[in-house]
């Protein structure tokens, strides 16, 4: 079964929205599959499929972006930038090297 939850609003890295995000994700979630860059990638995919201990993939499309491949997340928490560290990396990295 495929449940989705679409981000309809801007992103903002910080503890209530990952608490939201957490609040949509199904119990038996067992991959998730990002679709953009920067906050989408490093506070939905990278922390998230962290915490949740699941696999994550990325679909690249902003490609001045860097952080695809690293394995840290930066989130605001209590209003102070927080870098969390060995996070883990996507196992699948999509993007149109055409562009």
């Amino acid at each position: 079964m495929i449940n989705s939850y679409l981000l309809t609003k801007t992103l903002f890295p910080d503890e209530k929205s990952i608490g939201q995000m957490f609040t949509q994700i199904p119990d038996n979630c067992d991959l998730i599959i990002g679709i953009g860059s920067g906050t989408l990638n490093d506070y939905l995919c990278k922390f998230c499929s962290h915490k949740m201990k699941v696999d994550y993939f990325i679909v690249a499309t902003a490609p001045s972006m860097d952080g695809y491949a690293s394995d840290v997340a930066p989130l605001i928490v209590n209003n102070l930038k927080t870098t969390y560290e060995k996070v883990g990396r996507p196992k699948v990295i999509l993007g149109d090297t055409d562009i």
